[in-house]
């Protein structure tokens, strides 16, 4: 049986606080993924060179320049991990507003968490190779030898990855348990 074909009546009605809550998170959820590459966006064409370097990728020259084909760029290739992380989102907001209506192990519900730990998953796995391409791309046009490759590898994506992970299982337990109890309904 797949996951599409579990039941996605209620069977317990949330209380009207839950729901309220569950709304809220699908509010904040969808405000989060509008302003994720506004933000982008905004500290790129905003950020002074100094800035970059310490924050964005370190590691860089300060004596950089930062024209605007280097901030569009630079916006470009942010948005590869943070369209994932969007997508991420807006599928958890789907989750959500399942939630709100009672329906806490049906297809949509369970997708809308796997695909939440998917995005989250994938956007920390492609950071360092963004980070990589970023470094390479604002030092092209610098002198030999100044050319410069960041690789950055760390904790925090580590613990995403470990995060999406445990979400992934979540799921799993989650799509097992609806199957299950869709075959004992059936015994009834």
């Amino acid at each position: 049986m797949t996951m599409e074909a579990l039941s996605t009546h209620p069977t317990v009605l949330p209380s009207p606080k839950e729901m309220r809550l569950f709304h809220i998170l699908a509010i904040t959820a969808g405000a989060i993924a509008a302003l994720l590459p506004i933000g982008l966006a905004g500290f790129w064409m905003g950020v002074v060179p100094d800035g970059v370097w310490g924050s964005a990728v370190p590691g860089l020259p300060i004596h950089a320049e930062l024209d605007l084909g280097k901030r569009v760029g630079a916006v470009i290739l942010g948005l590869f991990p943070v369209g994932l992380l969007v997508w991420g989102i807006l599928r958890v907001r789907q989750t959500f507003m399942a939630f709100a209506t009672g329906e806490v192990f049906s297809a949509r519900a369970i997708s809308g968490l796997r695909d939440f730990a998917i995005g989250v998953g994938a956007s920390a796995l492609i950071k360092p190779l963004i980070t990589a391409l970023l470094s390479l791309f604002l030092t092209w046009d610098a002198p030999a030898g100044s050319r410069q490759l960041v690789l950055q590898f760390g904790s925090d994506t580590a613990l995403f990855v470990l995060f999406a992970g445990a979400f992934l299982a979540v799921t799993w337990s989650m799509q097992r348990a609806a199957l299950l109890a869709e075959e004992n309904s059936q015994f009834v």
